[in-house]
């Protein structure tokens, strides 16, 4: 274990000792942290800063900070490091694995326990007036001894007032973006972003590939990927799956966000759990677990 060498304030931050790099994208710096009671954080700021997005990204930050849900990773505090002249953001550690790595050799009635659990944590987040914005696989982790999902990874959140900043800054992971996101379609873009996100997520885990897959072509460029979303055709339905688990998944990437079947998670958790009455034991059985805990 290595004492943390980073110049943050000493006050706030000295009690924390590094595991390991967290990753969290190539936008940000995070490290998972241990104190001397046994306690682990991750730890994490943006790689780079000036005045603007350092006010942006506070703002963004108390938003979430206390927010506590099961299905949700905790932001626990935000601190400013006056050496660095930025804000270092102190967060829960889940110890889980990426769901899409997670799922692989569950059952289908598994997966969709899993999903439906991601769903109740976009419902949580979008009751606090936030978007996620990059629900992809790295930031949706999975506890298989529990089987228990948790959404990481708050690099991108932003509150629902804010998405006008969006129109000329495109955020997000390209072979997930929501169309409305890509071309900066800001008065439209509402929790139905998020929703686009959890389908491409779920198209990948039940499907095994990707709805999307000639976007890995544009390389993060902004242009050649909104020239591929223009010419790209719709996800083939999957195999072996019901033609309402179909109708819902691929619904909900449609290009266009009033033509997605559904406005808030809410309501595509309540379609799963008819559909899958079996979830509803396992989603029982996690809630018992977490009060046990």
């Amino acid at each position: 274990m290595i004492l943390i060498q980073l110049k943050m304030t000493e006050k706030i931050l000295h009690k924390w000792n590094i595991i390991r790099k967290f990753d969290m994208g190539s936008k940000y710096e995070a490290y998972l942290c241990e104190n001397d009671d046994e306690e682990f954080r991750v730890l994490w700021w943006p790689d780079c800063y000036n005045e603007e997005a350092n006010a942006l990204f506070r703002k963004r930050i108390e938003k979430l900070a206390g927010l506590s849900n099961q299905f949700v990773a905790k932001v626990y505090n935000v601190a400013f490091d006056k050496i660095n002249g930025h804000d270092i953001v102190i967060s829960e550690y889940f110890n889980g694995e990426p769901i899409f790595q997670a799922s692989r050799g569950l059952t289908l009635v598994q997966k969709i326990h899993l999903l439906v659990q991601t769903l109740r944590g976009l419902s949580f987040i979008h009751r606090n007036g936030l978007l996620h914005l990059n629900l992809k696989s790295d930031n949706v982790h999975v506890d298989l001894v529990k089987l228990q999902v948790k959404i990481i990874g708050w690099g991108l959140a932003i509150s629902m007032d804010d998405v006008n900043l969006l129109k000329t800054n495109p955020a997000g992971t390209p072979f997930a973006m929501p169309y409305e996101i890509a071309f900066g379609r800001a008065k439209i873009i509402d929790a139905r972003a998020d929703l686009f996100l959890w389908a491409v997520l779920a198209y990948w885990i039940i499907g095994d590939k990707q709805p999307f897959p000639k976007r890995f072509l544009a390389k993060g460029n902004i242009e050649a990927l909104r020239q591929i979303m223009k010419e790209e055709e719709s996800p083939l339905p999957l195999k072996s799956v019901s033609k309402r688990l179909n109708d819902i998944i691929l619904g909900m990437l449609n290009r266009e966000p009033k033509l997605r079947p559904f406005k808030r998670a809410d309501g595509i958790k309540a379609v799963l759990l008819r559909e899958f009455p079996e979830v509803i034991k396992l989603q029982d059985d996690v809630i018992k677990m977490k009060l046990r805990s």
